[in-house]
């Protein structure tokens, strides 16, 4: 698959989650979906999220896809 082809479908799995949960923040939408990550910074007492600036979208699209299976309870 191309990086443009990965985005897309990203975008396709974003789009879908806005439209079935309408009055959730973009941010939320975000986190819950697994685009991205925070962790918890120990010093600060906070959560942070991680920066996926370099991340390629191959890896973004299987951290999705995971949360989303192991959401409809599909672990295997």
């Amino acid at each position: 698959m191309t990086r443009h082809s990965v985005n897309m479908q990203i975008m396709g799995i974003l789009h879908e989650y806005l439209d079935k949960n309408k009055d959730i923040r973009f941010g939320q939408a975000l986190r819950n979906l697994g685009i991205v990550v925070d962790k918890w910074n120990v010093s600060r007492q906070e959560n942070e999220w991680a920066n996926h600036f370099n991340e390629e979208p191959q890896f973004m699209l299987t951290r999705i896809l995971k949360r989303k299976e192991n959401k409809n309870g599909n672990n295997q």
